[in-house]
């Protein structure tokens, strides 16, 4: 992985738009030229400004797919983002896998037989709510947060398995780095705020669990004097 790559932004992202998503066949050479993986696969909130990366930047709704491409060379990351139909296109075309879908939403498909720990159902729970937060922040690509990722696979693949207080607490901090920027699109104190905005403002919709207690209990074992945003 290259810690020390830029985000492209400006001329690199219209350069790398008009260069490689213009039409399947200059999307599928992606990775001839740059390391390629998936940063993550969400549902957006109802009316969330997503713009893409095909079709001039249109406005992509419900759901999508943005992908991290490392250009190692120039030390440039970029973060495209496609319709689903057309991710899955192209991950079937590199045979590369479709990771879990990131979603705040209750639904069928986010219902697990498989029986899981209740720490880890509650932090996959909050990096869910988390993740949505950070992405309606701003109106363009925005990459998954230090640690979620990776936490979040890991929860999955080990369902038995809870956290440490350690972990409670890094993604707590990471959390309050999101929301105590002064260019939020959204203005809450906690992660508690945003759920409620959330649940207030699309009241037909139905959501995940918000319970967090447990990991409330780890964080406050793990470090009393830390302020708990979620």
């Amino acid at each position: 992985m290259s810690n020390s790559n830029i985000v492209a932004c400006g001329k690199e992202i219209n350069l790398f738009m008009t260069n490689f998503c213009q039409n399947a066949k200059s999307r599928y050479s992606i990775p001839e030229y740059f390391t390629v993986s998936v940063d993550v696969y969400e549902d957006y909130a109802p009316g969330q400004t997503v713009y893409g990366w095909i079709n001039k930047g249109k406005l992509i709704r419900d759901s999508g797919i943005m992908l991290k491409v490392e250009d190692n060379v120039n030390k440039i990351d970029y973060y495209p983002i496609f319709p689903p139909k057309t991710a899955i296109s192209m991950l079937k075309h590199w045979q590369m896998p479709l990771p879990e879908k990131w979603s705040v939403f209750a639904y069928g498909g986010n219902r697990s037989c498989t029986p899981v720990n209740p720490v880890n159902q509650q932090m996959r729970n909050l990096l869910a709510y988390a993740r949505l937060f950070a992405s309606m922040q701003q109106r363009y690509s925005t990459p998954m947060p230090y640690g979620f990722k990776e936490i979040f696979a890991e929860l999955h693949q080990y369902p038995e398995q809870a956290v440490d207080g350690s972990v409670v607490a890094l993604i707590n901090k990471v959390i309050s780095q999101y929301l105590l920027r002064e260019d939020t699109i959204i203005n809450c104190q906690n992660l508690r705020d945003f759920i409620m905005y959330l649940r207030i403002n699309y009241t037909l919709l139905q959501f995940i669990d918000y319970d967090f207690s447990l990991l409330r209990e780890l964080l406050r074992k793990e470090d009393p004097n830390m302020h708990c945003y979620f």
